[in-house]
């Protein structure tokens, strides 16, 4: 018999048992095999600082006028503040994705689910024309790279409530350090994957990922955010799930996964009196209430796992409890939409791929925890040091030479014939966007 309280639809877990059981419900119930990316960049002005607010609130108006002289419909999306001010916090484009300023006012275009890398490349290329004729409007410069030294230093962050939180977690929580650890989210930006769950092939899945993100986040690099991202907040936060290495099945894997959420800590929630707002939560012994916290404080029902799974920036990451979703996010923003497309591309075919994924999982069945832990800590390794790293060793073969396999055995697909005016795309027909 469950313990789990239920009531408008809200259910309130009270122990961990009861959460993996509910997070394998949703896991095994999602036999989809589709993909998303997020891709992140930067607009700077000439001395490469960050756009600001009032700039920020413009490029939303001129992207959605970028995309209506296309032909697509696009609704913005909004914060109210308690005074009762409304501030743009998204473009939602029909057929194509979602636009969200970031913590550091990085902007990210979230691709809405697609079927194949070829839909993941159309769309994107659709953001990428309008990011840069958005930014000759303003008079900014697109950046789709990694990361931008200084750049936390000169941007006034986002203004989205979420963002604004962290802002004060990181002043609250590390002090005289908030500056340093605020890098590593505010002057960053990455390419990210998110695919289904696998259902029953969960283990199998994770575990692909947990092999080859150290190779892609390397193959792609092109910054030290890797290094930024994984060295400056607290390992629950950040450090891979190693020990799922190790799981035999989808609810051995999970465990696993859980007992790292419950560590997780939440530096805010949705307030209850302003439900499109966050709030703080309160530190205590210099830190915020974890997962587990919320738990035993009778606080966690569906709604607070989900919020705050999106604390779990491992590499690869757990998302959406309610959907069962996996997130590769070690590699750097890449330049082109093309090599965005290459990305997504190759996780499909080593990871969607049943006979290529369980042939790479025996190729590498002699690796244990710590030659994985060894791959990871190499893939997060500063620009000045990979050189190094590459040529180390694990498991008797030199990580270079690992990276190079999974490369060659992970064929993106080939590009679509190109023309040469840079026309943004027909309009696509609407895709249902991730929850």
């Amino acid at each position: 018999m469950t313990n789990i309280v239920s009531g408008s639809g809200a259910l309130f877990f009270q122990t961990k048992k009861e959460i993996v059981a509910h997070v394998l419900k949703n896991v095994l119930a999602n036999h989809n095999r589709m993909l998303g990316t997020e891709w992140e960049m930067f607009f700077v002005d000439g001395k490469g600082k960050a756009i600001t607010r009032a700039a920020g609130q413009k490029a939303f108006t001129e992207f959605n006028r970028v995309f209506i002289q296309q032909g697509y419909g696009a609704v913005y999306t909004h914060e109210q503040a308690v005074n009762g001010r409304r501030t743009i916090t998204g473009l939602d484009i029909n057929g194509l994705g979602l636009i969200t300023p970031e913590m550091g006012h990085q902007w990210e275009f979230s691709c809405s689910t697609s079927s194949n890398p070829g839909e993941i490349r159309g769309k994107n290329q659709a953001f990428f024309l309008a990011a840069h004729e958005v930014a000759k409007r303003l008079n900014y410069v697109p950046l789709f790279q990694g990361h931008v030294p200084g750049y936390s230093a000169s941007t006034e962050g986002s203004y989205r409530s979420r963002s604004v939180q962290w802002r004060k977690y990181y002043d609250r929580r590390f002090g005289i350090k908030a500056d340093f650890v605020r890098e590593g989210l505010e002057a960053t930006a990455s390419t990210q994957v998110t695919i289904d769950s696998g259902a029953e092939n969960f283990h199998e899945f994770f575990r692909a990922l947990l092999l080859i993100e150290p190779a892609f986040t390397l193959h792609y690099a092109n910054s030290d955010r890797p290094h930024i991202g994984m060295h400056r907040l607290p390992g629950a936060y950040m450090n891979p799930v190693i020990d799922v290495w190790n799981a035999h099945d989808t609810q051995e894997a999970l465990e696993v996964i859980v007992d790292r959420l419950m560590k997780v800590e939440v530096p805010f929630l949705p307030d209850t009196e302003h439900p499109s707002l966050y709030k703080a939560e309160i530190l205590s012994s210099n830190r915020s209430p974890t997962i587990q916290d919320l738990m035993q404080l009778g606080r966690l029902n569906e709604e607070a796992l989900n919020n705050a799974s999106g604390f779990f920036l491992a590499r690869p990451a757990f998302r959406k409890p309610s959907l069962g979703l996996i997130e590769m996010r070690g590699v750097d923003s890449q330049p082109t939409p093309d090599k965005v497309a290459e990305v997504a591309a190759r996780v499909a075919s080593l990871v969607y791929d049943d006979t290529a994924r369980r042939r790479r999982l025996a190729d590498y069945a002699h690796l244990q925890t710590k030659h994985i832990k060894t791959l990871h800590e190499a893939a997060a390794s500063p620009m000045a040091e990979r050189h190094k790293a590459l040529n180390s060793e694990v498991a008797g073969m030199k990580i270079a030479a690992f990276v190079q396999d999974i490369i060659a055995r992970s064929t993106p697909e080939a590009p679509a014939p190109r023309h040469e005016q840079a026309d943004m795309p027909t309009r696509q027909a609407g895709v249902a966007s991730p929850g």
